[in-house]
């Protein structure tokens, strides 16, 4: 019977099912013979391997000797040959739709496979080409391997299905640990509450219990150099342990490790006083080591073991101590509020700096103290466990491996009442006192005495405030009368609030004695008159405010041409000997601030005498008549140029600290710094040290950063807490470059950040002209914030002092061509602009210091002198101009002079007049002067 393709294939589908049931039944042959070998012969291929791909080898190794059962089949194939090779397009899409379908449909069952095969129709079909044949067993090995896979991921999705089923039960048991461990949690800090209260309470116990074991004990310390003390009595270290028996330890916490229970005291005191005497040598003493023998009053026992241990056996080389023993040398010992792990050890010492070791736990810009003579000193740099020190004094004589204890705090200054007329150096150490108090004109090395009196009493003086008032940081709560010129208004530290719960009625109190007290969040706090602030912090404010009253300093070149205003920043560079000192003092005698801080930052030490000897005889008038001392309005920081170089850093900081202080107050405050040269020489040394980059001239490269932040603290501001005020602070920096070079770094850094600039002439300075400011370089930023203040004083300020500046403006370019040509050869106008000129330089900007009537001008004064001097020089352009377009005489400079002789000395004589009579009466005075100026038709 003749198969066509379709039949083939569906015995060879038929072939391979039972192969897979032969795989299962352990390899069983078919049942029936579908096609041999001999049967594949006859479709033409040359190995039967290429159609069946050897599976007859593989399947049926029993069947090698198969016949040919179908002799006819060549002939049908053949003859069916022909059909195949015109097959219609029809037949090639159903043969195309049936492998797709064979290779899409892995999802499908065994008997959709059939009927696809089965619907095939056309004449396609009937096919015996190879390819045909090949592909029919490649679509047959596609659906097993589909097949296949299918059984495989239902398998795989089983396993997961039965592994989220685990997670599920192994997450619930979790969560039920979790809120296990949440309650015991919870529970323990409950419990560990109540243990903390335990613990403090045992702690005293332990405390009160060492105490008296202490008494009995050596009694050696730094305080016993000169006298002997008794030894550890055994006798003594077991009644000790009576007080020990009423504790209890504990055994499994472990805040009470190393403590032994009550019955292990008794066997350990009695070995207590061998073990500490043990430490010492016995050779050395005359006696065998015996000092400070027992009498026969002392305890029985000690008296009977001292008697056996002298009956020891002769020949004993190594005699064991006396049971009762004082040593009488003197022992290292730490303060009692002092702990070994808060010290370190000195490795390396530089000059003023110096390297410690074992500072583990060390902050920036913490107060350590350095060797055993306690020099104070700041943490300045960090490196692991290491510590750089800058000492604020002498550092001769620290050796390696001294010890560096730790304070725990910055270097603060103490700010209360006592402050003003003072003098204090660098770091706030009062020198008058520890000159008092060493009998010596030399500050001894590691003094340590406070800033402020704590014993002088002072009148308290409180506010409207009351029990259960709430106050503020900032909030003013008391005034205390300093002197008679200042009034201390005693304000509640930055950061400090709460309700009032005490209040000290008026009187007298001491620094040390609490005025105030205050509960916050049912935690008491209690105040004293007393603040502490450290230096390089900034003291906080509620805002910044634009400044628009002139510092008036006394001084007609600084107060007319180049004004500065209350909480403003100028500086008043200069070379040696052009007075820079001088300004300073006189900014610091004559100036409208209400409190004066004068930092002698590395000058020489007869410059900070001088002060300290004028200051005292300077009084000024007060608006009652009254006469004080400038003094009582001033603070002084002293740190001389023969002071150790480290403290100017310090010394600059904390007279900053100072004046913010009085600022907080609501008072205009002005600091002097004289000078932050030396002040950057401090840091440049330092840096060097330090071994760190140098920039310009040596000096580091944070140099202008240093100087930002200290002119940056200077301001008009609106002050914290109430009643509402305002303050300022005024920073006026005295710098000295070398040869009065102005590109210095340190001047070029300080031009660039202050908004005053008094620069001081050394040739005006070699002609006794002072103060010795040039006019043509220095300038003032302040001008346009000034003008609504000037307006109020007088409309025509402004356009007086324009003209003034045109007149020396204009001098300096003459004066090239005086040289060239003569005086003689110049315009008349020119003539009377140099007349003008030498006006205002020789009887307008200069001063004398040294004479009552010129040492301090008044604003008014300096704008009517001012006047006269301007309106002169108009009259005189106008009679010049005047004449000369008329056809009458010619006037001259000359001319003009001559006729009015007499009112050109007193415009000359104007600075003359002593100021002591009142304002009104000046006024008059000047206009008289004004209108005594005859017109130009008269002349």
């Amino acid at each position: 019977m003749k198969k066509c393709a379709s039949e083939l294939e569906l015995e060879l589908e038929a072939f391979i099912r039972s192969r897979e049931d032969g795989d299962a039944a352990g390899l069983q042959p078919p049942p029936f013979g579908m096609f041999s070998t001999g049967d594949l012969s006859g479709f033409g291929f040359a190995d039967s391997n290429t159609l069946t791909g050897g599976i007859p080898n593989l399947i049926w190794p029993q069947s090698q000797s198969l016949n040919a059962r179908h002799p006819a089949i060549s002939t049908t194939i053949e003859s069916q040959s022909s059909i195949c090779a015109a097959a219609s397009p029809t037949s090639a899409t159903n043969l195309n739709m049936k492998e797709s379908q064979t290779l899409g449909g892995t999802s499908g069952s065994d008997s959709e496979s059939d009927s696809l095969l089965d619907t095939e129709g056309g004449p396609c079909e009937q096919s015996t080409n190879p390819l045909d044949v090949k592909r029919i067993r490649r679509m047959a090995s596609n659906r097993e391997s589909a097949r296949r896979s299918r059984k495989r991921k239902q398998a795989h999705l089983a396993d997961l299905e039965t592994q989220v089923d685990q997670l599920r039960g192994e997450n619930a048991s979790i969560f039920k640990q979790l809120s296990d461990a949440n309650q015991q949690f919870t529970t323990a800090v409950t419990d560990n509450r109540i243990l903390k209260s335990d613990v403090e309470a045992l702690r005293v116990k332990v405390k009160l219990a060492e105490d008296m074991v202490a008494r009995g004990a050596l009694s050696c310390g730094l305080g016993h150099l000169g006298g002997l003390s008794p030894a550890l009595n055994p006798r003594q270290a077991c009644r000790a342990t009576d007080v020990l028996s009423g504790l209890e330890f504990p055994a499994d916490d472990a805040c009470f490790t190393g403590l032994s229970p009550p019955e292990q005291v008794h066997s350990s005191s009695a070995q207590m006083a061998g073990e500490v005497v043990d430490v010492w040598s016995w050779d050395s003493h005359p006696n065998g080591g015996i000092s400070n023998l027992p009498s026969e009053s002392d305890d029985p026992l000690d008296t009977e073991e001292l008697i056996h241990w002298r009956q020891r056996p002769e020949g004993d080389d190594n005699p064991s101590p006396p049971p009762a023993m004082a040593y009488a040398g003197r022992l290292t010992t730490f303060e009692d509020s002092e702990k070994e792990s808060e010290y370190g050890y000195v490795r390396k010492v530089s000059g003023p700096v110096v390297v410690a070791d074992g500072m583990g736990g060390a902050a920036m810009y913490e107060l350590v103290r350095v060797g055993h003579d306690n020099l104070i000193g700041e943490i300045i740099r960090l490196e692991g466990d290491s510590a750089t020190i800058q000492v604020y004094e002498e550092t001769a004589g620290l050796m390696v491996n001294d010890p560096v204890l730790r304070t725990r705090k910055p270097l603060s200054v103490e700010l209360g009442p006592g402050i003003l007329g003072n003098i204090f150096d660098g770091i706030q150490r009062p020198l008058k006192t520890i000159a008092i108090k060493s009998g010596d004109v030399y500050i001894p090395r590691g003094v340590s005495v406070p800033a402020l009196d704590k014993d002088v009493l002072w009148e308290f003086e409180p506010k409207k405030l009351g029990v259960g008032d709430v106050i503020t940081g900032g909030d003013l709560y008391a005034t205390v009368i300093e002197n008679t010129l200042m009034n201390h208004h005693v304000a509640l530290p930055p950061g400090a609030m709460g309700k009032i719960s005490y209040i000290a009625p008026a009187g007298q109190y001491s620094l040390q004695d609490t005025v105030l007290e205050l509960e916050f969040q049912g935690i008491k706090k209690q105040f004293t008159m007393l603040q502490t602030w450290p230096v390089r912090s900034p003291r906080p404010v509620a805002s910044k405010l634009a400044a628009d009253t002139p510092l008036l300093t006394g001084q007609r070149v600084l107060d007319a041409l180049f004004p500065s205003v209350l909480g403003g920043t100028c500086a008043i560079p200069g070379a040696f000997g052009c007075g820079k000192t001088v300004i300073s003092q006189a900014l610091s005698k004559y100036s409208n601030s209400e409190a004066v801080v004068y930092v002698g930052c590395g000058e020489r030490g007869n410059e900070m005498a001088e002060v300290l000897m004028d200051f005292p005889q300077l009084t000024m008038t007060l608006p009652d008549g009254r006469e004080e001392s400038v003094m009582k309005r001033t603070t002084l920081v002293a740190n001389t140029s023969n002071m150790p170089v480290a403290a100017r850093e310090a010394s600059i900081y904390t007279g900053i600290t100072i004046a913010e202080y009085f600022r907080d107050m609501g008072y205009n405050v002005s600091m002097m710094a004289d000078s932050t040269s030396r002040w950057a020489e401090a840091l440049r040394e330092i840096s060097g040290r330090l071994a760190e980059m140098p920039a310009d001239s040596g000096y580091p490269a944070y140099l202008a950063a240093r100087l930002a932040s200290f002119y940056e603290r200077a301001g008009k501001v609106k002050c914290l807490g109430s009643p509402d005020r305002t303050g300022s602070v005024t920073i006026v920096g005295a710098v000295s470059p070398p040869g009065g070079d102005f590109s210095d770094p340190v001047t070029s850094a300080t031009l660039s950040i202050v908004q005053v600039f008094w620069g001081l002439d050394k040739k005006l300075a070699q002609r006794k002209h002072f103060p010795s400011v040039n006019w043509l370089i220095s300038y003032s930023k302040y001008s346009k914030a000034l003008e609504s203040f000037y307006e109020k004083f007088d409309p025509d300020f402004i356009d007086i002092r324009t003209k003034a500046r045109e007149v020396l403006q204009r001098e300096d370019d003459l004066n090239e061509i005086v040289q060239l040509v003569g005086k003689d050869a110049l315009a008349e106008s020119d003539k009377i602009t140099l007349e003008t000129a030498k006006l205002l330089r020789e009887d307008y900007l200069a001063q004398n210091a040294f004479t009552p009537y010129d040492k301090f001008c008044p604003f008014y004064k300096s704008v009517w002198m001012m006047r006269n001097i301007i309106h002169f020089n108009t009259l005189a352009n106008q009679a010049v101009e005047r004449a000369a377009s008329a056809d009458g005489q010619k006037i001259t400079y000359s001319v003009i002079k001559h006729r009015m002789g007499d009112l050109f000395y007193r415009l000359v004589s104007q600075n003359s007049r002593i100021p002591q009579r009142a304002k009104m009466f000046w006024l008059r005075n000047f206009r008289s002067c004004t209108t005594t100026l005859p017109p130009v038709s008269a002349i």
